[in-house]
Order: structure tokens, then C-alpha cells, then sequence
């Protein structure tokens, strides 16, 4: 099998001879396919934004973005004072997104425009990196590949950090790859401060430093220069010392925030590439593509750099989760690989012949990528998040209807109402953040049994009164809003305390059946 590199794109400067104006045409046409091709890096990068941009508001938030939703409705100061008891390694999103907001508003759709934004910008280094070492083809064939992944659509929408560091890692791979092939002080300098904001934005995805350090050494000895290792490791060991600060909050919260993900087993390594990829069959064709250029007798080595640059990590992960103290074992926690996979994949397309069986493979790649891209764009999708795997714990794959609740509140709030959110056990699912995110703002509801509220204790979640019945305040209506739906019982899924609360000075009046949520209104007893 042929390299790709290759084949240039190259335009044809000859004219037809005897005509002037022709020969100008055929000029100005030259130049333009020459334009084309230079920046050939464009057209993926468009059809990227093209195609993480339709339909972003249709999911609704998933239980950690509603967490980030919950930040940009906190001050400065407040943000820090939380990330120093929870989160921390979100610090920096956090911050960011909070000042984005401030500036475009925290609609569902400007939450989401950071996302999309870095998606397509790793996109761009995608195609870049791929020309570097494969060609223009594979620069155009790789930043299409990345387009059709259903994950990258998946988290363009994502309001958390990880679109961002998939951003880095593309853009410092890049910087690597123009390091190594023509080393100076200042492509290192360029280099450094990429690797540090991939550590700062997420700091397990430094481990992405492990398939960079592989890929230096192999250079080095290749080509007996060790002035590669003399620029690697300085920049690298800077980076990592800009996310001390991080590293140590996060070496304090790591437990609480962890503990609930499984150790996994030899079993569970190739069960996070439908994850990866957000779907089976298009995992499994993207690994025969990658697998391509590796088979290539001449040109071996680039291909080689980019499945160290994508498995290296993956195994850094793996090692970390069956032998520390933390499991890291989650399919977004290594997302940042797919840059790697995607050049792989694109390149083995692009030295695919005739080249419009090339292009054949592309539409192929597109159709089996359909069904989970359209799944990405349901209104539940965020909600399950190893998809296409069970969700783990017995959660369920329903859609929680929480803009469904969010209207009838809206369509029969009385001033003075109040509200009770279900939270106890379950506080994770974040109901009264899914329901308060999409209520206006000027309906202003206590949540009655809170005795606390996260903003005010510098913490995600609330504390509860452990009385309700003596939290009771004078609203004459309560809304309770609840996740399950049982016929004959008004308040699933409820603790039993809060429910007797209720029911001692409360009369149920209206129940609304929605999707996996029960909205039920109370009006108070007469006399109590």
C-alpha cells in the first residue's frame, strides 16, 4: 500500500496554448485550487462546526453539566471558595465558563458554544498533524473521520472541560510534531503551554505526556539526536509545574469525587473503545482504518507515533485503575485520544486506491456512524453517559423530562408558591438543578426542606433539614417535584420523613405523569 504523502494535490500550472484569456482562467483556477490545498486543513474544520453545531440545544444537560450550569449562577468568589472543597480539577472551567456567561448569557445554547468551538479547533490541529506526516489527502480524509465520530459531537454539546482538552491535546501534538521536525527553543516554549492547559482543564489527561515521551525517545534513538529529549523534557516538566496547584486540591477531593467508578478488569480494556467512539460499529471500522498505514512496509513510523500517541494513554489509565488507590476508568477521561485514532484512520483512508473507493469508505463510515450520531441529539442522550453500554448501578436509559416539569411550574406558579426537590440519596440526579435550569428567571421558589444551599455552604449539594416537618414555612402551595412515575402514589421515589411533612399540612390538588418525573401540587390543609 502506498504512503499518501505521495500523492500532493498539487494543481496543474500549464494552459491551453494559443489562448490568452484562456491560459489566464486556467491561471486563476491553478491559483485557487493552490489556496485550496495550502489551507486544505479548512474544510474539515467546517464540516466539523457544520456538524457539531446542529441541533446542540436539543439534549438536555446531563447530571455533571447541570453541576457546571450551577457555577455560572455563583460569583467569582463563590466559584473559588467551592473548587477549594469540591472540584478543583473543574476550577478552570469553571472560571471560564462563568465569564462566558457573563458576556453571551447562560442559555443552554451559549453554555454549549465553548464546546463546539474547541471541537472545531481540534478538528483543524487534527488535519494539520495529519498532513505533517501523511500528506494533504490524509489531512482532509483525518479531519473527516474526526467530523463523523459520533463522541465529538456528543461532547462538543458537553458543558464540562473535556471538548477543551481534547482541544489541547490536538494543538500540542501538533506543536510536537513541528518540534521534532525542526527543533528550536521557541517550538518547545510553543509546546508547553498547551500540555499545561490540558493538565489544568483535566489533569488525568496528562497522561498523554506518556504517548509523547514514546514517541521522543523512539525519535532520539532513530536518529541518534538526544537535543529532542533536551527539548521535550524541560517543556514538559514546566507544563506539569504549572498544574501543581491543581494537582494538590485534587489530590485532597479525589475520593470523594471518584470513589463511586469500579476497578476494571482485564475484561473491561477493549470495552471502552465503543465508548470512546460513542458507538460499536463505527469504533470497530475506525480501528480497521487506523490499523492500515501500520501495515505499510515503507512510512511505518509516523503511524507508528500516532497508535503510541493514542494507546499509550489509554494503558497509562488502565495501569493507574487497577493499581492505585483511584479508578480513572471512563471512557470520557481518555476522550483526548481520539485526535490520534482519527489522523490514524484518516491516513489508512487516504491510501486507500482508486481514491474514490477512498471516498466510498468516507460515505460507508458516515452511514454507520448515523443511528449514534442522531442518538446524540435525542433530549435524553447526556443522561447516559456510557453509552452504548448499560448504564452502570442500574440507572435507567429513560429521559428525565426536566423542561416538561419546568413548564408546568412556569404555566402554574403563584407568587409566594414553594418547592420540594427530591434530594436525600439521590441528590446526584440533580432535580432541582434540572428543573431549576429551565425556569425563568423570575419565578423564585424556597426549596422548603433545604437547610442549607450548596452556594451558601461553598459546596455542589444542599443540606437537608433532618426534621422536615419542622422546616414547613407559611407558603400557601407547595410543588413537589419527583423523579418516577407509580399510579397511585403522588410522591415516588420520596423519603418517607418529607412525604409525612407534607402530608401533615398539605392536601394534594394536582399530579402530572411526565417522562420518569412525577410533578404533584399541594395547597395547605385549611387550619394548619
Amino acid at each position: 500500500m502506498p504512503r499518501p504523502d505521495a500523492d500532493t494535490l498539487g494543481p496543474s500550472t500549464g494552459a491551453p496554448a494559443g489562448s490568452t484569456t484562456a491560459g489566464a482562467v486556467a491561471t486563476r483556477r491553478a491559483g485557487r485550487l493552490a489556496w485550496a490545498v495550502r489551507y486544505i486543513w479548512i474544510w474539515p474544520t467546517l464540516v466539523t462546526l457544520a456538524v457539531v453545531s446542529y441541533r446542540a440545544s436539543t439534549p438536555e444537560m446531563g447530571q455533571d453539566e447541570l453541576i457546571s450550569w450551577s457555577m455560572t449562577i455563583r460569583s467569582t468568589h463563590q466559584i473559588l471558595a467551592t473548587v477549594h472543597n469540591v472540584d478543583a480539577v473543574h476550577a478552570a472551567y469553571y472560571l471560564l465558563l462563568h465569564a462566558w456567561t457573563e458576556v453571551f448569557g447562560n442559555s443552554l445554547f451559549s453554555m454549549r458554544v465553548p464546546g463546539i468551538l474547541a471541537m472545531t479547533g481540534a478538528a483543524a490541529f487534527v488535519s494539520l498533524s495529519a498532513r505533517l506526516r501523511f500528506g494533504n489527502w490524509a489531512a482532509l480524509t483525518s479531519g473527516l473521520v474526526f467530523a463523523l465520530i459520533p463522541a465529538v459531537t456528543r461532547y462538543a454539546h458537553d458543558i464540562r472541560s473535556y471538548p477543551l482538552v481534547v482541544f489541547f491535546v490536538a494543538a500540542a501534538t501538533w506543536l510536537l510534531l513541528r518540534a521534532l521536525d525542526r527543533p528550536s527553543w521557541w517550538r518547545w516554549l510553543a509546546y508547553a503551554p498547551a500540555v499545561a492547559a490540558a493538565g489544568v482543564f483535566h489533569l488525568v489527561s496528562l497522561v498523554f505526556l506518556g504517548g509523547h515521551g514514546v514517541v521522543v525517545l523512539i525519535r532520539t534513538v532513530a536518529e541518534r539526536r538526544p537535543r529532542y529529549l533536551v527539548g521535550f523534557v524541560p517543556a514538559a516538566l514546566a507544563a506539569v509545574a504549572c498544574t501543581l496547584p491543581v494537582v494538590r486540591l485534587g489530590d485532597r477531593q479525589v475520593g470523594r469525587q471518584l470513589n463511586w467508578l469500579f476497578r476494571p478488569t482485564y475484561q473491561d480494556l477493549p470495552t471502552i473503545w465503543p465508548g470512546l467512539f460513542a458507538g460499536t460499529m463505527v469504533g470497530v471500522a475506525i480501528l480497521i482504518c487506523a490499523g492500515l498505514p501500520l501495515a505499510w512496509r515503507r512510512g511505518r513510523l509516523p503511524a507508528l507515533e500516532f497508535a503510541l500517541m493514542g494507546a499509550v494513554p489509554i494503558a497509562a489509565v488502565w495501569v493507574a485503575s487497577t493499581e492505585g488507590q483511584v479508578s480513572y476508568w471512563l471512557a470520557r477521561y481518555v476522550l483526548f485520544t481520539l485526535p490520534a485514532w482519527a489522523v490514524l484512520a484518516g491516513a489508512g483512508i487516504a491510501a486507500v486506491r482508486p481514491r474514490k473507493l477512498g471516498a466510498g469508505v468516507l460515505v460507508g463510515l458516515a452511514l454507520l456512524a448515523g443511528p449514534d450520531q442522531g442518538f446524540m441529539r435525542t433530549v435524553g442522550s447526556h443522561d447516559w453517559f456510557t453509552y452504548p453500554a448499560p448504564p452502570p448501578y442500574g440507572l435507567s436509559t429513560h429521559t428525565v423530562d426536566f423542561r416538561g416539569a419546568a413548564r408546568i411550574l412556569e404555566a402554574g406558579y403563584r407568587p409566594g408558591d414553594g418547592v420540594v426537590y427530591l434530594h436525600g440519596p439521590v441528590a446526584y440526579r440533580s432535580v432541582d438543578y434540572g428543573v431549576g435550569s429551565e425556569l425563568p428567571k423570575s419565578i423564585k421558589m424556597r426549596d422548603v426542606f433545604v437547610q442549607e444551599t450548596a452556594i451558601d455552604r461553598n459546596d455542589i449539594w444542599a443540606t437537608f433539614c433532618a426534621e422536615p416537618v419542622k422546616c414547613l414555612g407559611s407558603e400557601p402551595r407547595l410543588w413537589v417535584v419527583t423523579l418516577g412515575v407509580e399510579a397511585d402514589n403522588p410522591f415516588p421515589t420520596f423519603p418517607k420523613n418529607e412525604v409525612d411533612a407534607i402530608k401533615s399540612a398539605y392536601t394534594v390538588t394536582e399530579v402530572h405523569r411526565l417522562a420518569d418525573m412525577t410533578v404533584t401540587l399541594v395547597d395547605r390543609t385549611p387550619g394548619h
